[in-house]
Parts: structure tokens; C-alpha cells; sequence
């Protein structure tokens, strides 16, 4: 009997042994599946979260490299990845701005070389058409022949006065160009400037009206100012009717002073008036279109903001802000 109890003990332990080892395979191919498929899962979070991200900013720095500054790669993540895609980004919208303002140059570069060949062309031409001519003798008469050297002395001080111009306004946006600047009182500065633009406005029998002027003491190029303030008067007188009057008014208040230019002239049309002080912009007969120009860029030299506006009674006022030496 005790041999078949033994027996049948040993067959139920190795039953059970097969069964436990059965249920233990069953849990292993379980885990492995399921570590399978976390595994799955985890590579296609990961593949989110990192490879996927780093694919779309390589096709980001692709497209900047190819010259498309308007590719971003979109990717916000609050870790080292999205910080890095959000540098990525901000290099491009900077590359954007500076592609932009490079195309902006390009385009005021051709359109100053235009304006330029524009105004040399018409004094050349009359200076090659009288030299023609009088080196043909076709101009016999003495004073025709005066005439003609009289023309040509003309346009030979246009030129003159435009290379002059253009030589001060690239003198003076040049940001290794530093003005001569020393104690002056301003108003003796514009009083220099008005007697000068009185002698330039009585051909035109135009008045100009100015007040007495207190006095403003500040550091600044004395030269400079004066051709400042002298091409705002010019260009007032040219655009006032004959026997017309061109306004000043000069206030102080504490350090702060202010000098208004009113002319009684067409006024400034409201597609030129943002861009009146450009170069060009304001070209006439007798002018190079670059006064206005040297104003701003000695103005912004000394801290004086120069602006434009039309007036309600009509013609055009230019102004002076600026601060007096305390």
C-alpha cells in the first residue's frame, strides 16, 4: 500500500509541476506580448516626441538654407527639443526680416542710382548739346555765343552743387563720420540762416517774418545747423507764391525749444508727405532734391527731430524740436 501511495504522491507533484510550468510559460509569451506591445507603443511616443521632431526641423533648416525664410517647423515642447525648434524658428524670422530689408536696400539702391543718372542727364545734356554747338561754330553771333557759356555755367554749378550734396548727405549717414560740435547758441545760428534765405527769397519778393529769437544755448556744429535750417527756408521760398510770406515761430519752454516754418505754397500732397524727406523726392528746378535729405540727417546728428504736416490755412509747416543745454 505505502509503495502506491508513493506512486500516486509523485505522479500529482510532477502533474503539478507540468501544470505550473505550463501556467509559467503562459506568463512569459503574456509578458512578452505585452512587453511587445508596450514596446510599440513607447517607440511610436518616442518617434512623437523626438524623431519626428527632429525630422520637420532638418526640413526647416533645409528650406532656410535653400533661401525660404518662411519656413518654421511648429514644434512647441516644453523640453530641450522644443527649445531648440523655437531658436530654430526665431533664426528664421530673423533671417525673414533681414531678407526683407535686404530686398528694401536693393530696391533704394536702384531707385537713388535712377534719380541720380535722372539728374545728371538733363545738365549733361545741355552742356554736350552747347558744346556741339559751339565747337561747330554754328554759334556765330556774339551774343547768342554768350548765351550759350552762360547756359553752360549753369548746369556746371548744378553738377557741382549735386556731387557737393550727395558727397555731404553720404558724409553724413555714414556712422564713422562724426560732426564738429561745440557750445553755440542756436539762435544766432538761424538768425545767420534767415539773412541768408532773405537773400535767396528776393527775387520772388517773398517776406519772410521772424520774431526775436531767445536764446538757446546747446552743443552742436554751428555750420551744419545752418544748413539745416537754410534748406527748410529754401525750400519754403520755392514753394511760396511771389510776394507771399513765410512764417517762423520759435518757442521755449524750459530746456525743450521748438522752430515752425510755415509757407503759404500748395502744401504737400498726402502720398509725398510720408516720404518728404527722402532722397529725390522733393527735386525741382533750380534744386537737387537732396536738401531736404541733408536737413534730416543733421538733425538726427544732433538729437533735433524734424517733421512735416500740412497746415489747416494751407502751405506746409516744418518743424524743430529739440533740447537747449541745461
Amino acid at each position: 500500500l505505502l509503495p502506491h501511495v508513493i506512486v500516486e504522491a509523485g505522479a500529482l507533484r510532477l502533474s503539478d509541476i507540468q501544470a505550473n510550468e505550463s501556467a509559467g510559460l503562459r506568463i512569459l509569451l503574456f509578458s512578452l506580448a505585452l512587453a511587445f506591445v508596450l514596446a510599440a507603443v513607447l517607440s511610436v511616443v518616442l518617434a512623437r516626441r523626438f524623431i519626428r521632431p527632429l525630422s520637420e526641423m532638418e526640413k526647416t533648416a533645409a528650406a532656410l538654407a535653400a533661401e525660404n525664410y518662411e519656413a518654421r517647423s511648429g514644434i512647441r515642447q516644453d523640453d530641450e527639443i522644443g527649445s531648440l525648434a523655437q531658436s530654430l524658428d526665431i533664426l528664421a524670422e530673423r533671417l525673414e526680416i533681414a531678407a526683407k530689408e535686404r530686398a528694401q536696400l536693393e530696391t533704394m539702391r536702384r531707385d537713388f542710382f535712377a534719380s541720380i543718372s535722372h539728374e545728371l542727364r538733363t545738365p549733361l545734356t545741355v552742356l554736350r548739346g552747347s558744346l556741339d554747338a559751339l565747337s561747330a561754330g554754328l554759334v556765330a553771333d556774339e551774343e547768342k555765343r554768350r548765351d550759350y557759356l552762360a547756359q553752360m555755367e549753369t548746369n556746371v554749378r548744378q553738377l557741382s552743387r549735386l556731387v557737393d550734396d550727395l558727397f555731404d548727405l553720404a558724409r553724413l549717414e555714414s556712422p564713422d563720420f562724426s560732426v564738429d560740435k561745440a557750445d553755440i547758441d542756436l539762435a544766432d545760428v538761424f538768425r545767420d540762416a534767415v539773412r541768408s534765405a532773405r537773400r535767396l527769397s528776393a527775387p520772388k519778393s517773398v517776406e519772410i517774418r521772424c520774431e526775436a529769437l531767445p536764446s538757446i544755448p546747446m552743443q552742436g556744429d554751428y555750420g551744419r545747423l545752418r544748413q539745416m535750417f537754410l534748406a527748410v527756408l529754401d525750400n519754403a521760398v520755392k514753394f511760396s507764391p511771389k510776394s507771399a510770406a513765410v512764417a517762423v515761430e520759435v518757442t521755449v519752454s524750459g530746456t525743450q525749444w521748438r522752430v515752425a516754418i510755415q509757407d503759404h505754397g500748395p502744401g504737400v500732397d498726402s502720398e509725398t508727405l510720408p516720404h518728404i524727406f527722402d532722397r529725390f523726392r522733393t527735386t525741382r528746378e533750380g534744386g537737387t532734391g537732396l536738401g531736404l535729405a541733408i536737413a534730416q540727417a543733421v538733425a538726427r546728428r544732433h538729437d533735433v527731430v524734424l517733421a512735416a504736416e500740412n497746415a489747416e490755412t494751407g502751405g506746409a509747416i516744418f518743424s524743430f524740436r529739440g533740447h537747449a543745454k541745461a
